[in-house]
């Protein structure tokens, strides 16, 4: 990996360079690869719907929320379609806190 702002070569995936200390653009997905569709634990407010789409599309979760709420007020399918991706849509896995190992001393 080269660094942006020195071009010197540092450790792949280094969020700063050791030559000059510059923070490091963090890796992105390549275009076209989304998260998959899940309702969001992270961003539940009622049943993680917004923040499902919000994280797949890649937007910010209050847009998606006012997006969600123009298309119920004015395109009168909104409330249904949340109902229907409520039910539909699956719940991302938790993130289990495994425990770290403790190594034992010899």
């Amino acid at each position: 990996m080269t660094c942006y702002n020195c071009q010197k070569e540092i450790v792949e995936g280094s969020r700063y360079c050791y030559h000059c200390g510059a923070a490091q653009k963090p890796l992105t997905p390549p275009p076209g690869v989304r998260k998959p569709l899940r309702r969001s634990r992270k961003h539940k407010v009622i049943a993680g719907v917004c923040g499902g789409f919000a994280e797949h599309f890649g937007l910010d979760v209050s847009l998606m929320r006012v997006i969600w709420l123009l298309i119920a007020l004015f395109g009168g399918g909104g409330l249904i379609a949340y109902l229907i991706c409520w039910v539909v849509v699956p719940l991302e896995e938790a993130q289990s806190a495994a425990p770290v190992p403790i190594s034992q001393q010899s």
